[in-house]
């Protein structure tokens, strides 16, 4: 029989029997023999889509509750992409697809030095690919030609492990250009100063921002650990019941709430740290319940999926409020399934002060 009819039919099981399965259990109810069930189950684990429990002698398998990797990925806007241990191209997130033109299967399987993507690396490159596969994390300021334009980009390459414990590399990029360009109008501003004793401690003050932005980026680099700490903003996602299965650590900082204390809790938990009362937020109308979207975010934008609001939230930071930016979308299955929700939440409250000092002037 077909293999991949098979590992379905395995998984089909596994989802109707969430108290999990021994291998003989699995292999007398499909009619396969020991060593092919075995085989099979072993592929699910090693793909993400069955976790295997050890129980004594015997081994017990469920259907994973684990998050897809893509989701994660695209919820990010830094541009992504994730070479396995020979570094042939496994994956690329939609921010990486999107700002290169490119497509999933131009790329997916394809050795990085002979794909598309060859011109925009160095031989340096590629060594600090080799070493982040021996576990070496290196990072670079890079400059090339994207689509007839110059662009300024800073690159990291960290070690990754496969579930299935094969080594592997990701690759995370981040146009720096508009940053770049702000660094050169510094240096103009430095010019002027010995012409502008009068505005020495306002352009001394805006050096002084100009270094803390950038000290702050290169603190936020470092805290880019592991693939769900690639989503800098504090994040939660909820399964279909409404339930907790997501809380990064930006959101522990924020909250307070660790979360172990909160994962697995539904009835709007997650909503209390927030806002300080159970309610729903942006992550529950993607799920449904449109009658009270209005209700708590006056403003909503919906782009395809996702659901994008602002508000400023009185509760925040001891008292002190913020003005958050909110982004919501549907997270699916490998079957197209809609499976839960996520947010991403962002303080924006220095965007509006900014805009509220450039008005004002």
């Amino acid at each position: 029989m077909d293999k991949e009819f098979e590992i379905e039919r395995i998984e089909d099981f596994l989802k109707n029997n969430p108290k999990g399965l021994t291998i003989n259990e699995l292999s007398k109810k499909i009619s396969l023999n020991r060593s092919t069930t075995a085989k099979y189950l072993n592929s699910l684990v090693s793909s993400g889509r069955a976790e295997m429990r050890a129980l004594g002698n015997a081994k017990l398998f469920y259907h994973t509750k684990r998050l897809p990797l893509a989701n994660l990925l695209n919820l990010s806007s830094d541009l992504i992409i994730i070479l396995d241990k020979e570094l042939f191209i496994q994956d690329a997130n939609n921010a990486f697809l999107n700002y290169f033109q490119l497509t999933q299967e131009v790329l997916k399987n394809q050795k990085i030095e002979h794909s598309v993507l060859a011109s925009y690396f160095t031989h340096d490159h590629f060594d600090a690919l080799q070493k982040a596969i021996e576990g070496t994390t290196l990072a670079f300021e890079d400059c090339f030609e994207v689509s007839g334009d110059d662009r300024n980009f800073t690159t990291k390459i960290v070690p990754l492990v496969f579930g299935n414990s094969d080594q592997a590399v990701v690759i995370i990029m981040d146009d720096i250009t508009k940053m770049k360009k702000c660094q050169h109008e510094l240096e103009l501003v430095k010019g002027q100063i010995t012409k502008c004793i009068k505005n020495n401690t306002k352009l001394q003050n805006k050096i002084l921002e100009h270094k803390q932005a950038e000290k702050a980026l290169k603190q936020s680099e470092q805290r880019l650990a592991n693939i769900i700490d690639f989503l800098p903003d504090p994040t939660v996602a909820i399964d279909r019941e409404g339930k907790v299965i997501v809380w990064n650590k930006a959101i522990e900082d924020m909250s307070g709430i660790k979360r172990e204390e909160i994962l697995g809790i539904g009835d709007y938990a997650y909503s209390v740290p927030i806002y300080g009362e159970r309610r729903p937020i942006l992550v529950d109308f993607v799920l449904g319940n449109e009658e009270d979207k209005k209700k708590y975010y006056p403003h909503v934008e919906k782009k395809d999926d996702k659901l994008i609001s602002e508000l400023f939230v009185p509760t925040l930071y001891d008292g002190k409020g913020a003005y958050i930016w909110f982004i919501a979308s549907p997270l699916y299955d490998t079957k197209g399934n809609v499976i839960g929700a996520i947010e991403s939440i962002r303080n924006i409250s220095d965007q509006n002060r900014f805009s509220l000092s450039r008005n004002a002037s």
